[in-house]
């Protein structure tokens, strides 16, 4: 005989303040300010010919801006550009672009295990989805209440761990591109004590993005845990009805959805026809400027 149980959750993900290295809107830096300074003078072609002259050392940022020549190098040539530029006699530099925008930008931290489901003793493998401009890759560092918990900076973007005590727990991921600027954000992650049984559950339902917007495709993902593998999934939305009856998919694209909060019904149905089902509900919000 079929059983059902119906667990009506209402997620919600805590998101720390986004931190910035200088503020909350990532500046351009552009080529030819060498030191930094938000201004192209004299003072980056002098910043270059100690570079060469190994009186001083420059960051991978400095390197790449003083390449105004866009040869590949800092050299006496790209200082004689600057000086050139400064003096009025060219207007641009040889570079495609005015300059680098290196910030870096965190979309979604997600869990296999939702918050609430997670249990002690069972690992949990978090995920992050994060873009740089630069289009180089990223590393990132993982934090449990504050503690760094990866021996040092990856190019893996999931990281497993296993929470060996109940109770609330702050989650936290810092990425990093290849000028050293970061973004770091936490997520708020509660763990329960293991169950008796190994009864079918609902491990965690996410969307794809910490931000969603009515700009952007919106994506749910389910998990199952517990029961008898394989697990078939269905997706059901009170003004849609059925979106997607049962399937071994157990992703569900919901496309560009209009502004308010929406609850997703999700059954999870495993070999022995034991069913479970979560209501999941997310905001879709104006774009946040940042």
């Amino acid at each position: 005989m079929k059983r059902i149980i119906c667990i009506f959750l209402l997620i919600i993900i805590i998101i720390s303040a986004c931190v910035m290295n200088v503020s909350a809107i990532p500046a351009m830096h552009y080529y030819g300010d060498v030191n930094l300074d938000r201004n192209v003078d004299i003072l980056d072609a002098t910043e270059i010919q100690r570079c060469l002259a190994k009186i001083t050392e420059f960051s991978q940022l400095s390197k790449d801006l003083a390449d105004v020549d866009a040869d590949g190098h800092p050299t006496v040539a790209d200082a004689t550009m600057i000086q050139r530029k400064v003096a009025q006699l060219i207007y641009v530099f040889n570079q495609k672009s005015p300059g680098i925008s290196a910030d870096v930008s965190i979309a979604n931290i997600s869990a296999n295990f939702n918050s609430g489901k997670a249990m002690v003793g069972v690992a949990v493998t978090f995920d992050t989805v994060a873009y740089s401009v630069e289009g180089v890759p990223l590393t990132y560092e993982y934090y449990i209440d504050n503690a760094l918990v990866t021996n040092e900076k990856s190019e893996n973007s999931q990281f497993t761990y296993v929470f060996e005590e109940s109770g609330p727990h702050t989650v936290s991921v810092k990425v990093y591109n290849k000028y050293g600027e970061n973004e770091e954000r936490s997520i708020k992650y509660d763990v329960i004590d293991k169950g008796i049984d190994d009864s079918l559950m609902v491990s965690g339902i996410h969307a794809n993005s910490l931000h969603l917007s009515p700009m952007n495709d919106i994506v749910i993902t389910a998990h199952a845990y517990g029961g008898v593998a394989p697990y078939e999934y269905r997706f059901e939305q009170k003004d849609m009805g059925i979106i997607q009856d049962y399937s071994n998919y157990n992703r569900l694209d919901l496309g560009v959805l209009r502004l308010g909060t929406w609850v997703v019904k999700v059954y999870i149905k495993d070999a022995n026809d034991d069913v479970v089902c979560m209501d999941y509900s997310f905001t879709v919000d104006e774009p946040m400027l940042s």
